[in-house]
């Protein structure tokens, strides 16, 4: 096979590639011609030269006709086979029609076109199969120094892609041993070579028996509870595990590789299913106004909005590179250009206003805060600049330019708030409700807890410090905290908007709380280490303002289902609107005069619920510990 490849190559090199094919493909069919009269005997009479010629002629016209030589030989498929079985199928016609003409019986021709078929068929595909091979296996040899021995689980359309991408790449970091699946017809048999030896439930009894260093996950429709009690396996056996991307990724990536399992895949949520008529009736041929819409939140938004076909977007950021990744991003990557990018901060009214102005939106989704809670302990003055007045500019700008809708993004840690960030934008609920009463724009608030994977939150942290050997820092053994995923948060958010009448307090399903002192684990095990012997967990203590559990309701709120099954209203408690705006006037004439303390006293009379350290400490202490909640 390698001096195949050799001969391939040089002549390669030499002859046009055009000449070349139509070179062996005329033999080809000279070979299936040649062997086929000789089983029916036929003679080779003076004729012979005859049928050479217009088999030639036939052969290549054919072959122009077909682009037969546009295929790449060594990238041969099921397409090309097919182009070569119409490739003989037409030359046979013309070549046994010729020879009836000619006289001959009509016996022997259908036994010659039996033959000829299956002859010229077979070698011209073999040829195209041995250059394929030869450049597969020689050009990228199978013995890999150094890969990764796995086991795959699942032997479906992604196993099959995976394992074609692992054996054809010489610098693959996967040696395949072999498949398990769970359905009995395909046991025993093989892709590609590889043995599928059995169900899924047999993969601990096939890694102790073999050398499997790593678990490959290729089954992209796997539930979250068939996912968990793999992992949990794979645990057991200290065995690191894998899983493909979704089936879309693997069939436009060019690379196909495994990736670490997410704590998204772990979360084990529904997927959401949006009331399309209702969501587009909201959306499409709108200007959407979109604050912190660089953000974790604010940027899927944007990415959920464009099926639904807005006439524009407006784009508001005060960090310069988080707007351009957007910007870019829109642009190149979904082809949506009908949008404007606006560098600007929600505490410049001024700005805010020729916003509104010129793009005068129909929308607004205020996703903009600042939001990491230890941070904010000590800049209580940034943190009502952004969270409550920047808020607060934004929705009188909203009811001032006769918006539909303004959203605001909230936080389970408005409720009974033990710190600043959560006092603030309690405070920017409070006054959206009070607004709402007195103006023609729906004000409809979105409440809800952390969101995986968001800039600065725990998962990135952790990964961080995992890559680094560790330790993976987490502030209290107990604490514990709601999540959900990004795109998931998003889309209700944009569901609860469009349910909004004004003045709801919409609080999203989070399911149930989870550990950090679990997530951290559950990290730590996936990436086939050991809690606490490879890797450490050290509790730092909690940090100023952080609360060991969150809550989506007060008491006094109660809740109350709606017909969308993860969204729920707050029952809301009869708020003192009247005095809240008495403090919001001393509040709004202090605010650049007061010293971080009197600044919080204030906050704490505006939300009485509110228990926050008043002490020194915690107001301009420096902060030892590096915990986990970040958001």
């Amino acid at each position: 096979m390698f001096k195949l490849y050799n001969i391939y190559q040089l002549f390669q090199n030499k002859i046009p590639s055009k000449i070349f094919k139509y070179g062996i493909d005329f033999l080809s069919l000279t070979t299936a011609y040649l062997t086929a009269q000789y089983i029916l005997q036929i003679p080779l009479t003076s004729h012979l030269a005859a049928d050479l010629v217009f088999l030639f002629i036939f052969s290549i016209g054919t072959a122009y006709f077909l682009s037969l030589e546009k295929h790449l030989w060594r990238f041969t498929s099921l397409y090309s086979l097919i182009d070569v079985f119409k490739y003989c199928a037409i030359i046979l016609i013309l070549f046994v029609g010729w020879r009836y003409l000619k006289g001959e019986g009509l016996a022997t021709l259908i036994k010659f076109s039996f033959l000829f078929l299956i002859f010229s068929f077979s070698a011209l595909n073999m040829v195209r199969i041995l250059i394929r091979l030869a450049f597969e296996r020689l050009r990228h040899p199978q013995v890999q120094t150094g890969a990764n021995t796995v086991i795959v689980l699942g032997a479906g359309k992604g196993a099959e892609l995976f394992i074609r991408e692992s054996m054809k790449r010489a610098d693959s970091a996967y040696k395949i041993e072999g498949l398990l699946d769970d359905d009995p017809n395909l046991w025993g048999k093989k892709i590609f070579g590889i043995k599928i030896y059995g169900p899924i439930k047999d993969m601990a009894k096939f890694v102790d028996s073999s050398t499997i260093q790593m678990i490959v996950i290729a089954i992209p429709s796997l539930d979250q509870d068939k996912l968990c009690e793999i992992i949990t396996t794979a645990e057991e056996l200290g065995m690191p595990v894998k899983i493909l991307p979704s089936f879309e990724k693997l069939l436009i990536n060019k690379n196909i590789s495994p990736e670490d399992i997410s704590m998204e895949d772990l979360l084990g949520r529904d997927a959401i299913q949006l009331d399309d008529t209702e969501v587009s009736n909201f959306i499409k041929g709108k200007n959407i106004l979109i604050t912190g819409a660089g953000g974790s939140i604010g940027s899927e938004i944007c990415r959920q909005l464009i099926k639904l076909k807005p006439k524009s977007m407006i784009l508001v950021d005060h960090s310069e590179y988080n707007l351009y990744k957007m910007s870019w991003e829109l642009e190149h990557v979904f082809k949506y250009t009908q949008f404007v990018a606006v560098l600007a901060s929600v505490n410049d009214f001024e700005v805010m206003e020729g916003v509104f102005r010129t793009h005068n939106p129909n929308i607004v989704f205020h996703a903009a805060a600042y939001k990491h809670v230890p941070l904010l302990e000590k800049q209580a003055k940034q943190a009502l600049r952004n969270n409550f007045f920047g808020t607060k500019n934004v929705a009188e700008l909203a009811s001032l330019y006769g918006s539909e809708k303004f959203i605001l993004i909230s936080t389970d840690k408005a409720v009974n708030p033990t710190n600043v960030m959560g006092s603030t934008k309690r405070m920017a609920e409070v006054f959206c409700q009070n607004f709402n009463q007195s103006s023609e724009t729906n004000y409809s608030i979105v409440r809800f807890g952390n969101v995986l994977g968001s800039d600065g939150s725990v998962i990135p942290l952790f990964k961080k410090q995992l890559k680094q050997g560790g330790p993976l820092t987490v502030t209290h053994p107990e604490i514990t905290r709601f999540f959900m995923s990004i795109p998931e948060a998003s889309q209700l958010v944009i569901q609860a908007g469009a349910m909004g009448k004004g003045g709801e307090i919409f609080v999203l399903d989070m399911g149930s709380p989870i550990k950090i002192t679990d997530l951290a684990e559950r990290l730590i095990s996936l990436s086939g280490k050991r809690p606490y012997k490879d890797i450490e967990i050290v509790f730092t203590g909690l940090r100023p303002g952080e609360k060991l559990y969150e809550e989506l309701f007060y008491e006094s709120e109660g809740h109350i289902p709606t017909k969308r099954e993860k969204i729920f209203i707050a029952k809301c408690s009869n708020n003192d609107f009247k005095g809240f705006e008495e403090r919001l006037q001393v509040l709004e004439k202090s605010i650049n005069h007061f010293h971080e303390e009197k600044l919080i006293e204030i906050i704490s009379h505006m939300v009485p619920e509110a228990t926050i350290d008043f002490s020194p400490k915690a107001i301009y202490g420096v902060d030892g510990g590096s915990g986990s909640d970040a958001n």
